[in-house]
């Protein structure tokens, strides 16, 4: 029976031998097979990797053609206003240097030019007193000379409401005494 023992045990530790040499095979092989899959995927992950760089190339010397393109377009257009608003200004400084002559109903010489927050004070009838013609100047006015579309400045409306409520005075001032009259 001792015999029969060692058999039936040797044939037992051969299985679990087998066994064990079989499962490890297994595991090598899937070892083998996931180290194949990691190398793979390190490959793929490289790829991957310039394939992006690739784009992330491509995208950037796109962009920078379209950036080009969309300033030859759009220099054009700048510059295009930039005259345009240099016209306007020029036309608008032009008139306003005029206006004293193309405002039929004021005597020219009467114009005082402020240039801001308004444009001119007039004396109507400044230069006639100067003249000796009359004793009496008739009115101040504050003239804001507007081209085209432009509009007061915020300012220039205040001026106009301050002016239009009448509260505008007149303020005499000595520096030599220090005093204001």
């Amino acid at each position: 029976m001792f015999a029969y023992t060692i058999t039936v045990d040797l044939i037992l530790l051969i299985i679990t031998h087998s066994a064990l040499i079989f499962i490890i095979n297994i595991i090598l092989r899937e070892l083998k097979r996931m180290q194949r899959y990691s190398d793979k995927a390190k490959v793929d992950l490289q790829h991957l990797k310039k394939q992006l760089e690739h784009i992330k190339e491509e995208t950037e010397a796109n962009y920078k053609e379209q950036f080009k393109s969309w300033c030859i377009v759009k220099e054009k257009d700048i510059r295009k206003d930039a005259t345009t608003r240099s016209r306007k200004i020029m036309r608008g400084q032009a008139t306003e240097h005029l206006a004293p002559l193309m405002m039929k109903n004021l005597n020219a010489k009467d114009f005082r030019f402020m240039g801001n927050p308004i444009d001119f004070v007039v004396f109507s009838g400044a230069s006639d007193v100067t003249d000796g013609t009359t004793n009496k100047i008739e009115k101040v006015l504050f003239i804001d000379i507007k081209t085209g579309t432009s509009r007061l400045s915020k300012v220039q409306r205040r001026i106009r409401d301050c002016i239009i409520e009448g509260r505008v005075g007149f303020l005499e001032y000595n520096p030599d005494k220090n005093e204001e009259k």
